[in-house]
């Protein structure tokens, strides 16, 4: 309930109240607010990861099937300048 984005924080404090019987007092509803927020910041750094990995992916085959060196690999991909450096790190290990 806490985690769903299919519903607002007013929708998840009514279920919290009416089907868990937690009534909302001001701590609660602060202390599930930051939950609701926790939830939000979970779900978007596993987008995050998601998308670093399969840039990653992406710059290996590119290297390997293209024979592209790793910069012009990042320039293909149109990865930013300031992000390069870290990929050019993982991809050394």
């Amino acid at each position: 309930v806490l985690l769903s984005k299919n519903k607002s924080a007013d929708e998840k404090k009514k279920i919290l109240e009416e089907e868990f019987g937690i009534a909302m007092t001001k701590t609660i509803e602060k202390e599930a607010e930051e939950m609701f927020d926790y939830g939000d910041y979970v779900e978007e750094m596993g987008r995050r990861e998601g998308k670093r990995e399969g840039i990653i992916t992406s710059l290996k085959n590119l290297i390997k099937n293209a024979n592209m060196p790793l910069e012009q690999a990042m320039a293909v991909l149109e990865i930013p300048e300031k992000d390069r450096p870290m990929y050019a790190v993982e991809l050394k290990q």
